[in-house]
């Protein structure tokens, strides 16, 4: 985990056969937003994310013992709670397994929306530990891009969509944090590889995260980001937003957030209905030099259109980096916590 803390290369994303999801994607309510003014964002944030419980993120190879699996444990479950206690961190559970008055573990278990309860008779390792034969965590960490601010409040938006475990579902986080970056390169896509941006967390703190909803992830900025260039604009409505030309603003190296020519493909309707709103074509030269279209890390980019904040891009075509997704910014604001608005 201490790797991903400090040497990130971008994940939170899910493969498909077709699409990448952007920082994993995991139906959409109706707009009310329209002609809200917001501080587009464009730039980088780092995010240490805490689970409301601890993940599973793989169990033993077949032959090996692992008494979780036994008891019906996937990878991308969260355990909850042990013998009723409520689980923060890795910690706890290997504090509760290993002890020596301990029977069997009465684990609650959360699968997407559904939680159950398991019991597990650990077993001993070679060294003569309980084990339950489990890898877990408690701890993310990534990189994405701030899509916008609000003047009055500096809550903000970003990713467009939610971060999701192993298995799909979205992760539920107990809190998060607000994390500088420091953007150390960029491995192109191509067709078939798509790319991404590497960078590191530093150690400044600058806000904290509130929650991570399908459409993206939710937060509060302690004072306004330096990194923030771009004068305040309205938000469009989805019936606003049309085929053709548009910009995306982005920070992929160290020249800063620069605004990059794309066009707005197709838009399915109805519209506001699909976290995956429209789709896009990248055309900037200048982008498809440094990167060679969409890349994981640029998840959350603000798009604009007629002078107005229509979205953001969530997606890449896995088979062609120069085309993707993007999510109506209303659909983003709909998920705004009411502490935050």
């Amino acid at each position: 985990m201490r790797r991903k803390e400090n040497q990130i290369r971008q994940r939170f994303l899910s493969f498909a056969a077709a699409v990448l999801l952007l920082f994993s994607f995991c139906g959409a309510p109706v707009f009310a937003d329209g002609g809200r003014t917001l501080l587009p964002g464009g730039f980088p944030f780092g995010a240490e994310l805490y689970t409301d419980g601890v993940l599973v993120s793989s169990l033993p190879g077949e032959g090996e013992p692992s008494p979780a699996r036994d008891a019906g444990i996937l990878p991308g479950d969260m355990i909850v709670a042990a013998n009723g206690t409520r689980l923060t961190s890795s910690e706890e559970l290997s504090r509760l397994t290993e002890r020596e008055d301990g029977g069997a573990l009465t684990l609650t278990v959360r699968r997407g929306e559904t939680l159950f309860d398991v019991k597990v008779e650990p077993c001993r390792d070679k060294t003569g530990e309980r084990r339950i034969g489990v890898s877990v965590r408690d701890k993310a960490a990534g990189i994405g891009t701030v899509t916008f601010l609000l003047p009055e409040t500096l809550s903000f938006g970003g990713l467009g969509h939610g971060i999701c475990s192993e298995s799909g579902a979205l992760l539920p986080i107990r809190r998060g944090t607000v994390c500088g970056v420091r953007l150390t390169g960029i491995r192109k896509g191509k067709a078939g590889e798509p790319g991404e941006l590497e960078g590191t967390l530093t150690p400044l703190r600058e806000g904290s995260i509130v929650t991570n909803e399908k459409t993206g992830v939710f937060g509060l900025y302690a004072s306004l980001p330096s990194a923030q260039k771009y004068g305040a604009v309205e938000a469009a409505a989805p019936e606003e937003v049309k085929t053709g030309k548009a910009t995306v603003l982005s920070t992929v190296d160290g020249e800063g957030m620069r605004e990059y020519g794309i066009e707005i493909v197709s838009i399915p309707e109805p519209r506001g209905k699909n976290l995956k709103s429209f789709s896009i074509r990248v055309t900037d030269p200048a982008l498809i030099e440094k990167t060679g279209g969409i890349v994981q890390g640029m998840s959350g980019s603000p798009i604009l259109q007629g002078g107005k904040l229509i979205g953001a891009v969530t997606h890449v075509m896995v088979n062609d980096p120069l085309s993707g997704y993007g999510i109506f910014i209303g659909t983003m604001l709909e998920s705004l916590p009411d502490l935050l608005r």
